[in-house]
């Protein structure tokens, strides 16, 4: 693989990266939606600072991707002369490599989720055994924990298991964008 290949294919892996953490953070909405159903009063300023990051994730993801092209050879101007020659190969040639990327995506996120969801299983127990009183807003925040991890081990597991088939997809979406933006 060039050099230019390679660093085509690394921004369209972090680019991945990007969208899977994107959506990871978006997850994070999901207590104060729960706890909002409750006595607790949740502020359009609170879901803000929990919806941003992922949108921040979620859009340098997308700029990373639909510009990797020319970062590449602003990255690589000077340095490689046929650089631009040689990007054209890279649209979906190094597939592999993004195959690899998703499922190190969806290990990624099993591994940094699987404490959380110990720690608030942990948690629950341990106040279930030591107090009579729980109240609810404790129960509705960690219940709603445990479903968010749910959903970031499903969405790994989803990664790992369906690699070919999201991979299949994204190619095939991408080369009808391109073909329609033609």
């Amino acid at each position: 693989m060039k050099q230019p290949q390679f660093a085509f294919t690394a921004i369209r892996v972090l680019a991945i990266y990007f969208l899977v953490a994107g959506i990871g953070r978006l997850m994070d909405v999901v207590a104060p939606i729960m706890l909002s159903g409750s006595d607790a009063h949740v502020s359009a300023w609170a879901y803000l600072s929990l919806v941003l990051p992922g949108l921040v994730y979620v859009a340098a993801s997308v700029f990373l991707w639909s510009k990797a092209e020319g970062l590449v050879l602003r990255i690589m101007q000077g340095q490689v002369e046929d650089a631009a020659e040689a990007l054209p190969a890279t649209r979906f040639a190094s597939g592999e490599l993004y195959k690899l990327a998703l499922s190190l995506t969806g290990v990624i996120l099993i591994v940094l989720t699987l404490p959380t969801l110990a720690s608030t299983i942990i948690q629950l127990l341990q106040v279930n055994e030591t107090s009579y009183t729980v109240t609810q807003p404790f129960l509705y925040s960690n219940w709603a924990v445990i479903m968010e991890c749910i959903v970031k081990l499903g969405l790994g597991l989803l990664l790992i298991i369906k690699t070919q088939v999201i991979f299949g997809w994204v190619g095939r979406t991408f080369q009808q964008v391109r073909t329609n933006n033609q």
